[in-house]
């Protein structure tokens, strides 16, 4: 690693994420689940970030879906033999939401795990994709959805590809 810490901040429409990437030791890797993972991802939906006023105590159904989304991602694009013994973690923070929160974040991941100095990491490239009933009552599918379409669509489907 040329790095050992890495940041950015990502812009999208109105939604922004900030993901801080952290090189950890081989003996932080068992803490949290005793696994052999690599990668942690770590997801963080404010309430402010779209303007609820509630308390955020617990982990909802979003952190962990969309952090198993950037931790499945950035394991596509690294080579586990460039990391050997150590892990990388990943604070994935949603400061302003506009919709497609796990493709912003997914994208600041990348981003910020490039900035850790490893070698060939592929670029990758995400679109959220979603359905809404039109006039006719057929389903149109809209893409770079923002949170109105995310709120009163039918579904949304995230697509995350490198090179």
């Amino acid at each position: 690693f040329k790095n050992a810490h890495g940041s950015i901040i990502f812009s999208r429409g109105g939604t922004q994420v900030l993901t801080t990437a952290t090189v950890g030791e081989e003996d932080e890797k068992a803490q949290d689940d005793h696994s052999t993972r690599q990668i942690y991802a770590h997801y963080t939906f404010y309430n402010f970030a779209n303007d609820e006023i509630t308390r955020n105590n617990n982990i909802k159904r979003r952190e962990l879906g969309h952090g198993y989304i950037i931790e499945n991602s950035i394991n596509s694009i690294i080579d586990s033999s460039q990391i050997q013994n150590n892990s990388i973690r990943l604070a994935v923070d949603v400061v302003a939401a506009d919709g497609s929160t796990s493709i912003a974040g997914t994208m600041s991941a990348a981003i910020a795990v490039k900035t850790l100095g490893l070698e060939n990491i592929s670029i990758l490239a995400g679109i959220g994709i979603g359905g809404i009933i039109n006039n006719q009552g057929t389903i149109d599918l809209i893409s770079d959805i923002n949170l109105i379409e995310d709120d009163c669509g039918l579904f949304d489907s995230k697509i995350i590809m490198d090179e």
